[in-house]
């Protein structure tokens, strides 16, 4: 009789899963396993539920308790590798995937789950072999191909990424993310070029896809220079996105004082000469879309050097060591191992990490940072355009925007205050225009040897986990300079804003 029960539950459980009735099922899994605690696909049940729900914890000990039980449980090392990625324990979720490979995967969804877990640990090629296996088992899967044709994407495989695109399109004309993907993978030539995604964001009410869709579509506008169109089209992109993101500008504004107050120039030095670590690596920081992926790729062209991507682990550690910088240091480190290569220097191109840059340079005293600047108008007006995934939730409103560049313009004065000789300031302008110059000054910054390479970084190998991973593939140019100037009448509001609070280099 409990036997039977339990076969219901479960099938019951798994039923409301796959319906998306995620707390129901993980219910129905914790009532099983009152009635056999050693129930292993009721604890993957609960384990699989929980990650839908975002219980990390509940996750973490379910999937632990079944490979307990099961050592070679292939689908919980992906499952577990997923949520240890979650809580940024990369280096523990790189090996539970690589469990799962050798014990190897039967189903189409755990091998495209495989390859995305790979994706986020910068294993692009690792996980373009997941997604192949996954697709000879469900080729028509949409998501599956537009999956894949993000790590084509950052490891530079233009046409095969346009290609999987164009497949993910045949299998669901709607898919939003698709259409996005493909707009910005190729330029538009004429108006029929618009017509497919134009059709598909007349017909969407999600905002989630309208916001892709409006994106994608105002980028192609920009293509054939129909500004007034384009400007509209990504105002609709920023009203739709604005509706599921939250910027609590005074919360921002309280936490940078507080950083202000608690790092000064007498305390940093006082901690620098306690801290003998040896490490140094590179920071490259500033705003989103000013160049910060161009200097990384410049400095990942030299032999000694490693792009290990935008790493989550600042933010992630501060709190809890925030008044420890050499733990903060080694848990930094440890976090990093997977990803930061086997050269003597690493970057971590995060562009946030500017708001900890106090206690970067106590847990690093011989790190250095570079910091990218770029005109405020095209700074902010280029992440208004970006459609970004879950980071800054500001670049969405003109007002949010204005008041949060305020905040960074002013933090980023006191570091050059409390950090004199270690933070290079770059212009982006200066960047484009006068590549090899600029790449001299940044290796005499980390003091590191010329070396030719540098002077042309799009030829540097490697993926480009960025926004920027297109753009960086081609020969740098000056043609981003000032391109707020086309959308001047739009952006008059911003511009005033921006003025009012007395921004430095408008």
């Amino acid at each position: 009789m409990k036997h039977n029960q339990i076969r219901s539950r479960l099938h019951a459980g798994y039923q409301a899963y796959d319906q998306g009735q995620y707390q129901e099922a993980k219910q129905h899994g914790i009532t099983v396993l009152a009635l056999d605690a050693g129930a292993v696909e009721a604890h993957f049940l609960v384990g699989l539920a929980s990650v839908e729900l975002g219980d990390w914890g509940t996750a973490r000990k379910a999937f632990g308790t079944v490979l307990g039980l099961d050592q070679k449980h292939a689908r919980s090392w992906v499952y577990l590798a997923r949520t240890l990625l979650m809580t940024g324990e990369h280096a523990d979720a790189l090996a539970s995937a690589e469990n799962a490979e050798k014990l190897g995967l039967i189903n189409a969804q755990d091998f495209d789950s495989l390859g995305v877990i790979y994706a986020h640990l910068n294993q692009h090629e690792k996980a373009l072999q997941q997604y192949d296996q996954a697709l000879k088992l469900k080729d028509q899967s949409a998501i599956i191909h537009v999956n894949k044709a993000s790590s084509q994407t950052f490891l530079g495989q233009s046409e095969a990424a346009i290609d999987s695109l164009n497949q993910a399109l045949k299998i669901d004309p709607a898919h939003a993310k698709a259409h996005w993907m493909l707009a910005r993978s190729q330029k538009a030539t004429s108006e029929e070029d618009l017509d497919p995604i134009k059709e598909t964001l007349k017909a969407s009410n999600s905002p989630q896809d309208v916001a892709m869709l409006a994106y994608g579509l105002g980028k192609l506008y920009e293509d054939l220079g129909a500004w007034d169109q384009a400007f509209t089209t990504y105002e609709k992109g920023a009203n739709a996105k604005k509706a599921f993101v939250s910027y609590d500008a005074a919360g921002e504004a309280q936490y940078f004082q507080a950083q202000m107050k608690a790092w000064t120039r007498e305390h940093v030095e006082s901690v620098c000469r306690q801290n003998d670590q040896q490490e140094s690596p590179i920071f490259i920081v500033g705003q989103p879309r000013t160049g910060t992926t161009l200097v990384e790729r410049i400095l990942a062209a030299h032999s000694e050097v490693t792009a290990a991507g935008e790493l989550p682990y600042v933010a992630m550690l501060a709190n809890q060591f925030r008044s420890a910088p050499k733990a903060f240091g080694e848990a930094y480190l440890n976090c990093a191992r997977p990803l930061r290569g086997q050269t003597r220097l690493f970057i971590d191109k995060l562009p946030e990490n500017y708001q900890h840059l106090g206690l970067l340079a106590t847990a690093f005293p011989k790190a250095r940072f570079i910091h990218v600047k770029r005109h405020p108008m095209d700074s902010c007006f280029s992440m208004y355009k970006q459609l970004f995934a879950e980071s800054y939730p500001y670049s969405y409103d003109f007002e949010d925007l204005a008041r949060h560049y305020a905040h960074y313009q002013g933090l980023m004065d006191h570091w050059h205050n409390v950090l004199p000789d270690r933070i290079l300031d770059l212009a982006y302008e200066d960047l484009v225009r006068d590549v090899e110059g600029s790449a001299r000054c940044l290796l005499d910054h980390v003091g590191l040897d010329w070396q030719e390479a540098c002077a042309s970084p799009h030829r540097t190998e490697g993926t480009v986990a960025t926004a920027s991973a297109l753009q960086v593939r081609e020969k740098a140019h000056t043609k981003s300079i000032g391109v707020w100037q086309r959308f001047e009448k739009d952006l008059q509001p911003l511009y005033t804003q921006l003025n009012q609070l007395n921004i430095k280099g408008l």
